[in-house]
């Protein structure tokens, strides 16, 4: 599926307007959905008073997100975010994550979400640096990230979901120059992302270059996911360690690191397979769930025990990997 595809069938979204049925973006919004529901479902509805969406791209899970929050404030990089109406307990901005610290007063939020967007933000440490400025002292913010399962799954999948993208060419159009192009466009953001990505608004040009590839690289290899040098650097940043520092160096404190679904990010439309996976406990993502260090969160409670901040060598350095 094209990512102009993608774009067009998400405009309206958060609009009350009805969009196209795109049984891709369908799969990818239930799994959103299921994701938010994990993430938030313990709380009572309505609890925020204010809350901060950054990365929304379509707009979409706004509405899912206002089951929890009385005004909620939906966010974007890219102007496209400005083509939802706004309603009575819901904005929408453009914003670089960022900035995020320079756009809202100290405090304005009870809760700050984000899911899927850290890892493409090249100086994290000052995006989470804002988000704590703009939280309340007793809010609580959620990050929803990839883990090294889903980048490995996003690695070793890779391949098959080109023979499957073949396969629907020559039943679809039977035409062998149409599917030598596809091959030999293979590897290109809008091929091989376009069904992995949890937002919909971003061209193919407006990626960061990664260097012009072989076709082979192209074949073998997806692009890389985020901002991480190599898909090793990539594997090594999604770890659990890693993200935990970076949330203890911008003065959070962890209250709960939740498990989230099970995808490939491919679309092949396992349902048992990913059911069977995520009864075993195993997860593509990971939520986490953080509040201010130093101050309490009367949402903590709805939550599990806190986690310590990770060991710190002598010479004062992260021992993770830092992407």
């Amino acid at each position: 599926m094209q990512r102009e595809d993608i774009r067009a069938a998400g405009r309206g979204a958060g609009t009350g307007t009805v969009a196209p049925a795109v049984p891709a973006l369908q799969r990818i919004r239930a799994r959103r959905a299921r994701t938010i529901r994990l993430a938030l479902g313990r709380l009572p509805r309505a609890c925020f008073r204010r809350g901060l969406e950054l990365g929304a791209g379509d707009g979409w899970s706004a509405g899912l997100l206002g089951e929890w929050v009385q005004h909620l404030v939906c966010t974007d990089y890219y102007p496209a975010i400005l083509d939802n109406r706004p309603t009575a307990g819901l904005e929408y901005r453009v914003l670089n994550a960022e900035a995020v610290g320079d756009a809202f007063p100290p405090g304005a939020f009870d809760l700050v979400f984000s899911a899927h967007l850290l890892e493409h933000i090249d100086d994290i440490d000052r995006a989470l640096s804002g988000v704590r400025a703009v939280l309340a002292d007793d809010g609580i913010t959620i990050h929803v990230m990839p883990n090294p399962v889903w980048k490995l799954s996003q690695v070793c999948c890779y391949t098959p979901s080109l023979a499957r993208a073949a396969f629907q060419e020559v039943l679809a159009h039977r035409s062998v120059p149409r599917l030598l192009q596809r091959i030999g466009r293979c590897g290109e953001r809008r091929d091989s992302d376009a069904a992995t990505e949890w937002h919909f608004t971003p061209t193919p040009e407006e990626f960061r270059p990664q260097g012009r590839r072989g076709f082979a690289s192209r074949l073998l290899l997806p692009e890389i996911h985020g901002v991480s040098p190599t898909h090793l650097a990539e594997l090594s940043a999604f770890a659990k360690a890693s993200w935990l520092a970076r949330f203890h160096r911008s003065g959070f404190e962890i209250v709960e690191v939740m498990p989230g679904i099970v995808s490939s990010g491919y679309s092949f439309g396992l349902d048992p397979i990913r059911r069977m996976l995520e009864a075993l406990g195993f997860s593509s993502e990971y939520i986490y769930v953080a509040i201010k260090a130093g101050h309490a969160s009367r949402f903590a409670r709805y939550f599990g025990a806190r986690t310590p901040a990770p060991h710190r060598p002598a010479q004062g350095r992260d021992s993770p990997h830092q992407a």
